[in-house]
């Protein structure tokens, strides 16, 4: 690929065609270039054994909470085991009803007030995580 400075772009007219030609031959020089360099050095193989791995870890980290919430819970009394899941229930019922719910349609349907170069959208980001600190006690 010969290489062309700028001034020469700029004072030769060309074609869609030409350009077109012209940015997929640096696409793939790029393309060529990120191979080449061993920007992928990770097999495949490679990449979904961590994969599983993470997912492993993630797992039983969910199955030891549950199982030390399970332990703590049977030094209680039925009474208040129930009273305990009963109070866990209405939390998550206010999360994924309420919470969650309110904070989707905020962010989708008012991008503007999430945009943090402007004053509003820090103000938002400040309000978002004082109701972060109130309701995910």
């Amino acid at each position: 690929m010969e290489r062309i400075s700028r001034t020469e772009l700029s004072s030769k007219p060309f074609s869609a065609d030409a350009k077109l030609r012209m940015f997929s031959d640096i696409v793939a020089a790029a393309t060529k270039k990120q191979l080449g360099s061993g920007a992928n050095w990770r097999t495949e193989r490679a990449v979904r054994t961590r994969t599983g791995v993470a997912w492993a870890f993630n797992g039983l980290v969910y199955f030891t909470v549950a199982l030390l919430t399970l332990t703590h819970g049977s030094k209680f009394t039925a009474r208040t085991t129930n009273e305990m899941l009963t109070v866990w229930l209405l939390a998550m019922l206010q999360i994924y009803l309420i919470i969650e719910p309110v904070q989707i349609l905020v962010i989708a349907c008012l991008p503007m007030l999430c945009d943090q170069s402007r004053p509003r959208g820090r103000c938002c980001t400040a309000v978002k995580r004082c109701w972060h600190d109130v309701f995910n006690i």
